[in-house]
């Protein structure tokens, strides 16, 4: 059959701060590049091509969904601890970017804590360095256990949500069969409505043949 390619898009957790101390403020929690998981400023450079998708819930400042705004910062937070340390008690090159995962992997180890479900595409973690992730997000919760804090009630729940997150997403790195049809959802999801390249509209096609022939087998 013909090549579909992979869109690689880049994905994070988004916050927009407003209010009287900070008019407008616009950061994302992801892994990035230079090695550091936590937040960055919310900057993309102006081209056709780059558009924003939403992959998870969208949360406003209100009653309905201030707990799971708080929640999916908490998650971020805790994330960041587990990510850095593995980064830094391994000493990998850029922090561990490409071994412990990269931004669309920290993305959607939140989006699925939140929802168990994720429409981030690909997903491209390595398995040794997720054990590493697994190891420590379970020495983290282990001492907030031991302590017996109630007031750390919350972060132990995310880090068990978390953990689940860990053990439980695939891998676009060597997808089984098994995998393809969720794979297809997730690389269907992150193609702009309105491809700006021809080849974006090809592969689209293509992965819509895909899917509809796993239907067909199973």
């Amino acid at each position: 059959g013909n090549e579909a390619y992979a869109c690689l898009p880049h994905s994070g957790l988004n916050l927009e701060i407003r209010g009287p101390l900070l008019s407008k403020g616009s950061i994302q929690h992801f892994m990035a590049i230079d090695g550091l998981c936590g937040w960055h400023s919310n900057h993309n450079a102006d081209v056709p091509w780059i558009r924003d998708i939403d992959c998870g819930p969208v949360m406003q400042n209100n009653n309905d969904d201030n707990d799971t705004l708080l929640e999916s910062i908490r998650l971020a937070s805790l994330e960041a601890i587990v990510i850095n340390a593995v980064g830094t008690r391994f000493e990998l090159p850029f922090g561990g970017y490409g071994l412990t995962g990269v931004c669309n992997d920290s993305a959607a180890r939140i989006e699925y804590a939140l929802t168990n479900k994720t429409h981030v595409y690909p997903l491209t973690f390595n398995g040794r360095f997720s054990m590493y992730n697994l190891r420590l997000c379970r020495e983290l919760l282990d001492k907030l256990e031991h302590q017996q804090q109630h007031d750390m009630l919350e972060e132990s729940r995310c880090l068990r949500k978390l953990i689940k997150s860990i053990l439980e997403l695939p891998s676009d790195v060597n997808s089984l069969p098994s995998e393809a049809t969720d794979q297809c959802r997730r690389q269907l999801h992150v193609i702009d409505p309105n491809p700006p390249f021809e080849l974006m509209k090809e592969t689209r096609g293509i992965i819509k043949s895909i899917a509809k022939e796993l239907e067909s087998v199973q």
